[in-house]
């Protein structure tokens, strides 16, 4: 959806007016709502992807944050980085490490294989990333509580 279109303005019209006048959790509820139809409009399969990665960082941090121990709280970090990480790295590089490994091009797009022709990085994915593990940091520093519903956390990344 390209922010110069009538069909971009009237969505955000809907938008704006259920924030504005609907009750709060019926609001929450419906911006969630219209924010992963505005995502998926672009490619519904990665709304997998966006969920999958708030769900992990969102059961992380609560784990980070019930748990008195160090060791233990350390170890959930490191799982929501490696999580985060790697998703963002298997998305971003694959391309690169491919082409580097040969599975490239060769004599040009003649020897690529059709997945890599046709590989697209997710929309925001450095960004909903970035904000998922800053959170989950935030809360192992215990510079945050974690949010009390899921709800309110995918809304936050969404």
């Amino acid at each position: 959806m390209q922010f110069d279109t009538v069909t971009f303005w009237l969505f955000f019209a809907v938008a704006w007016a259920v924030w504005r006048f609907l009750p709060l959790r019926a609001a929450k509820v419906g911006t969630l709502a219209l924010s992963l139809v505005f995502y998926a409009w672009w490619r519904p399969e990665y709304l997998l992807l966006i969920w999958l990665s708030s769900f992990a960082d969102y059961q992380l941090a609560r784990r980070i944050h019930a748990t008195d121990d160090t060791r233990g709280r350390n170890r959930w970090l490191s799982l929501s980085l490696v999580l985060n990480l790697g998703l963002l790295a298997f998305f971003k590089y694959t391309p690169l490490v491919a082409e580097t490994l040969g599975l490239g091009r060769k004599g040009g797009d003649a020897g690529q294989p059709e997945w890599l022709a046709n590989w697209i990085v997710p929309v925001g994915i450095s960004f909903y990333t970035f904000q998922t593990l800053s959170y989950t940091i935030d809360v192992h520093a215990r510079r945050i509580e974690p949010c009390r519903t899921f709800l309110d956390f995918f809304l936050f990344v969404s």
